[in-house]
């Protein structure tokens, strides 16, 4: 079973490491699906600190944070 989005940030932030980089994994439930969300880490948004995209590929539901 997959985390909600909220959950998964919450864990994100008590990581001192940066997120698992594979492309293929499902990180997330899908607040609009219930599909797997996957992270696009080609993409980095250059803020501080950095954001990337997490999109659905079921549903083409998207967010960035």
């Amino acid at each position: 079973m997959l985390p909600t989005r909220e959950e998964y940030m919450k864990q994100l932030q008590f990581e001192k490491d940066t997120p698992n980089m594979e492309w293929d994994k499902k990180l997330f439930e899908c607040p609009q699906c219930g599909g797997g969300v996957k992270c696009d880490f080609s993409v980095s948004y250059m803020c501080n600190p950095p954001k990337r995209k997490y999109f659905c590929p079921d549903c083409n539901y998207f967010t960035i944070f």
